[in-house]
């Protein structure tokens, strides 16, 4: 139950401008800025040798070199999309879900011409013997650790030392993103929105005997990094904006949570409370500029195992 369910931000969008993606033309603005910041820490600085693609692989960069070998650590539709774009040796891509598994397998059936080999596996990292041997250049966690509640609960402080092992100790690179957890507290009335929403939402999800995703700050990522031999390279947190759609489908989340409900009456009581609240969050949307509300941030981290410890 939980796999089915992402961070608030998934829906929404960054409010930052930014240059679509240098690599792959991406307009993503979260896989933009990796590209960006892995043309600064790697691309054309000596961090690696230059590898030659895999089979049919895309062109290389203007440097000629390629991304290399490339973990996506906890994969969905919308981060392999992207990953198969990328100049690279090849890909190795991990969910827990068998759902989603069989989601982006069927994506992937039809290999685009020029892209790297890869594969699919379902797996947790909870697993000792999950990719036991394999190092890789790049580890992307997209989201891994907000949603490892839903997989490996209590367990996101022993990820990074699990991350560590497959990456390369001279070429590797480590890059995080995540959301900043949304405030108990809101300073705007828009903001009030965002927060209720998030509230009702996993209100619906515990009372239907799931588990919620739990976002860390960018602060425990970075101590967290630091702790288990890592050196942060830079950071970058993109503001976000929430569109009425988005806000709308994180509602949807909590409806479709009802059925689970033990106590039938609570269930009713729910749904009417989800109704009003989805007609105030329609009126604040559309009273602010852009019909967007501003609340919150996700964030980027670009890491190495730090060698001097």
């Amino acid at each position: 139950a939980a796999s089915s369910l992402g961070p608030l931000k998934t829906m929404a969008q960054l409010s930052t401008s930014h240059t679509p993606g240098a690599v792959t033309g991406t307009s993503d603005a979260l896989f933009s800025t990796i590209e960006r910041l892995h043309t600064t820490h790697r691309l054309g600085k000596g961090s690696s040798e230059p590898m030659e693609c895999g089979e049919g692989a895309p062109a290389k960069t203007e440097t000629g070199e390629t991304w290399g070998r490339f973990l996506d650590s906890g994969t969905g539709t919308h981060s392999l999309q992207w990953v198969r774009q990328l100049p690279l040796q090849s890909w190795t891509a991990i969910t827990a879900d068998s759902q989603m598994q069989a989601t982006v397998e069927r994506e992937v059936s039809k290999p685009s011409e020029g892209e790297a080999p890869g594969k699919i596996l379902l797996g947790n990292w909870d697993d000792e013997g999950l990719l036991e041997g394999e190092t890789y250049d790049v580890v992307l966690a997209d989201y891994l650790i907000g949603s490892m509640d839903g997989f490996s609960p209590f367990k996101q402080d022993l990820v990074f030392e699990r991350l560590k092992r497959h990456l390369d100790p001279e070429t590797g690179i480590l890059y995080i993103i995540g959301l900043e957890p949304i405030p108990y507290s809101a300073e705007t009335p828009a903001e009030q929105v965002v927060l209720d929403v998030t509230r009702l939402r996993d209100a619906c999800i515990l009372m239907a005997g799931h588990r919620c995703y739990r976002e860390f700050p960018i602060t425990w990522v970075e101590r967290q990094l630091d702790a288990n031999g890592f050196k942060v390279l830079g950071s970058e947190r993109l503001p976000i904006l929430y569109s009425e759609q988005a806000i709308r489908r994180q509602l949807n989340v909590a409806k479709s949570k009802l059925r689970f409900f033990a106590d039938r009456g609570l269930a009713k009581q729910m749904e009417a409370s989800i109704a009003t609240l989805d007609a105030r969050m329609a009126a604040t949307v559309n009273s602010q500029s852009g019909r967007r509300i501003r609340s919150g941030f996700d964030y980027v981290i670009a890491a190495e195992i730090d060698k001097s410890k």
